[in-house]
């Protein structure tokens, strides 16, 4: 017969203080360095240990040791690994009813320091963002001279660094899905990096990608949004041209009409070129921005689209950002 091993009271409280202490603790070495000091009273082990990142600081020991004698327990968010709490356990009986607690303490660890790490990584994508668009306007300063673009030209300089550093700060600023959307785009068109813009999201597990905002610039200068092909959706696998880009992550750059559009818009892509710009996360394609110029503005179209990646580096961190927050 079976015996039940209660639970200890005790180390539940324990465990529960450990996860409302860990936030306040500087890096990853010392929480880890704190867990394995509250933790050293669970029922059932003889010492705990951690190891950082995917590096087993001891893996010569763990082959020697008996598996059922070491539990080991990851930390890790998606495919990153933050590191690992080791436990020697001398009575596995006694051990196992707080596997679930503990596994939950790793993930609520996992999440706290993937949030940091994220934090950390957006701060320097924006320092390297701000030296760019440094070295940028010294660059148009210097063609202005060359060339004698005169005051457009510096104008378009000040638009595009106004709309890094808009862009930059709505990353930082709101994890609303809905409120980026509606920035980003109206940073883009208000910048006058074109005049028109639809955004377009993939989702992978239900294999579409939906028009979710559709921006114009009128002629007195107000912004319009929600023009008819907002809400539309089409399958991944389906030869549109939307679903194309996000397959394939390249640029698209379309001279008047293409069987890849919907047929009732045929009207409008006559006189006019369309682009599709695939905005990355890594490899993977998180969004597709698409606008369209005439023939005449195809060369400062492209120019423009050419100038873009480090704006659509901000764009996919702050759809990351929000999506991460709507999870």
């Amino acid at each position: 017969m079976n015996r039940q091993n209660p639970l200890s009271a005790e180390t539940i409280g324990q465990i529960a203080l450990i996860q409302s202490m860990v936030t306040h603790l500087p890096d990853k070495e010392v929480a880890l360095s704190f867990v394995c000091r509250g933790l050293v009273d669970v029922p059932g082990i003889e010492k705990i240990d951690f190891c950082l990142d995917e590096h087993h600081k001891d893996a010569e020991q763990r082959s020697s040791k008996n598996q059922e004698q070491l539990q080991i327990f990851a930390i890790k968010s998606g495919g990153y690994e933050f590191g690992e709490l080791i436990f020697y356990v001398s009575d596995s009986e006694s051990f196992s009813p707080y596997h679930p607690f503990l596994d939950n303490l790793c993930q609520m660890l996992a999440v706290i320091f993937e949030e940091r790490r994220q934090r950390s990584l957006n701060k320097s994508i924006i320092e390297d963002l701000e030296k760019r668009v440094y070295e940028r306007t010294k660059e148009l300063e210097l063609e202005i001279g060359e060339r004698k673009l005169g005051e457009e030209a510096l104008r378009e300089k000040m638009r595009l660094e106004s709309a890094y550093q808009q862009i930059a700060q709505t990353t930082l600023s709101s994890l609303d899905m809905s409120t980026v959307l509606d920035r980003l785009g109206e940073h883009i068109v208000n910048a006058g990096i074109f005049r028109s813009l639809a955004i377009s999201l993939p989702d992978y597990e239900s294999n579409c990608v939906e028009v979710v905002r559709n921006i114009r610039r009128l002629n007195d200068g107000s912004l319009k949004f929600g023009v008819p092909d907002a809400g539309k959706e089409c399958p991944l696998d389906s030869s549109n041209i939307l679903a194309e880009t996000v397959r394939t992550g390249e640029t698209q750059v379309i001279v008047g009409w293409d069987e890849r559009f919907d047929a009732q818009y045929h009207r409008y892509y006559d006189k006019q070129i369309s682009y599709f710009i695939p905005v990355k996360q890594e490899e993977q394609v998180v969004a597709v921005l698409a606008t369209g110029s005439t023939i005449e503005e195809k060369a400062e179209t492209l120019r423009r689209i050419d100038a873009l990646p480090y704006l659509l580096d901000q764009f996919a961190i702050a759809l990351e950002h929000a999506r991460l927050y709507e999870d």
